[in-house]
């Protein structure tokens, strides 16, 4: 499964998390799969799908990234695969 086909609708003045470069928030309501939203700078943000692209499942938000806890596949803050399956 590829990154939720539907528009991405957050105001983030209004999300705590997002008031500072380095948060991050988990949207879970209003999308097809769970998408972790990161600040990276004052005016840019990232949006990661949390479905691990191996079997579907999601994976755990870990401070340095993401673990799939099926497979024990990882990956970086940004995403980029680390190891595992």
């Amino acid at each position: 499964p590829g990154f939720p086909e539907e528009t991405l609708r957050l105001d983030p003045r209004q999300v705590t998390a997002l008031q500072q470069v380095g948060g991050r928030t988990v949207l879970t309501q209003g999308v097809s799969s769970p998408v972790l939203v990161e600040r990276v700078t004052s005016s840019q943000y990232r949006a990661l799908s949390l479905v691990c692209p191996h079997r579907g499942t999601i994976v755990a938000v870990e401070p340095n990234g993401f673990l799939c806890p099926n497979h024990g596949a990882r990956f970086d803050r940004d995403g980029t695969w680390l190891g595992g399956q």
